[in-house]
């Protein structure tokens, strides 16, 4: 059978909490989408590797990831917005 073990890491709400550490077992099919749900975030979170490359979350897990890959989740952040030129 093929499973990937990931460790999901959710930073601390606050700068001064400690980050959780999630271990989970995935098979090929597996989304993004539903390994956050698997340890209890809702649909706002979304993946990156350790190097910050997103992971896309409505996509099959597996190929996007090694075994015992450490993984980071996080909420969609806006930078900024271009100002317009008047």
């Amino acid at each position: 059978m093929n499973i990937k073990n990931l460790t999901i890491v959710v930073p601390g709400a606050d700068p001064n909490a400690p980050s959780t550490a999630n271990d989970i077992t995935i098979q090929p099919g597996v989304t993004g989408r539903q390994a956050v749900t698997q340890i209890g975030l809702n649909e706002k979170y979304f993946l990156a590797k350790s190097d910050s490359t997103p992971i896309a979350m409505d996509q099959d897990l597996f190929p996007q990831v090694s075994d015992h890959e450490k993984c980071f989740a996080t909420t969609e952040a806006t930078v900024g917005k271009h100002a317009q030129a008047a």
